[in-house]
């Protein structure tokens, strides 16, 4: 077997390279912050070496806070970081996900709350536009495009071309890493072009086109 002393420098950093690759590009930060919170909870526990038994202490102190749901999460996150960065495979540690599993037993999660068809309507016809216009824009991009939240905070004033009879949106931060358009077309229940050009027309002269497209006031 080989040993860190048989393999040259160079390829000791591709292999640590490779090795950060194997986090979600996307979310990287995220999975780094729940590692160190798990190491800064051994720290205060005066804890020096990782075992399903510390893994169960430190669930077992998160459930007090944590709906199941979300301990699962934060278990798939402290899974492949420790493997990442400790070489440790905490999937081989049946009585934690035992432990996950009975937690979870009974557990109802709570429902997003959706607008009906008839709150969307409501609220474009009757909110005002000096307050909400928007909100609303931003909600017909939503209906059309099945933007995620994300998505809307990335799009750029470019990603938004106006083609008088249809507006062509690009959205090339997207959740798959897969660029992808829709399209907004006349329609009289919600009046979209029209908000989509009065919400534009409040643009400053000048305004930088790399400036975000719900960031135009």
């Amino acid at each position: 077997m080989d040993t860190n002393n048989e393999i040259s420098d160079s390829i000791l950093k591709k292999a640590e390279k490779a090795t950060q690759n194997l986090l979600p590009k996307k979310s990287k930060e995220v999975y780094s912050s729940e590692y160190e919170k798990f190491i800064n909870w051994m720290t205060e526990n005066c804890v020096e070496h990782i075992s399903e038994t510390v893994l169960l202490g430190y669930f077992s102190d998160l459930s007090e806070n944590f709906s199941p749901s979300s301990l699962w999460s934060k278990y798939s996150m402290v899974k492949k970081t420790l493997m990442v960065n400790k070489n440790i495979n905490i999937a081989n540690y049946h009585k934690l996900i035992e432990y996950l599993k009975q937690g979870s037993k009974g557990y109802q999660p709570k429902k997003s709350k959706t607008l009906s068809r008839e709150n969307v309507l409501k609220f474009i016809h009757e909110a005002p536009n000096e307050t909400f216009l928007m909100k609303k824009v931003a909600l017909i991009f939503g209906i059309f495009g099945g933007c995620r939240r994300q998505e809307l905070v990335n799009m750029l004033i470019t990603h938004v071309e106006d083609r008088e009879s249809v507006f062509v949106v690009s959205v090339p931060e997207t959740k798959t890493d897969k660029k992808r358009i829709f399209t907004i077309i006349e329609e009289d229940e919600m009046n979209s072009l029209k908000l989509i050009r009065d919400y534009m027309s409040l643009r400053p002269r000048g305004c930088s086109e790399k400036k975000t497209f719900f960031d135009l006031l």
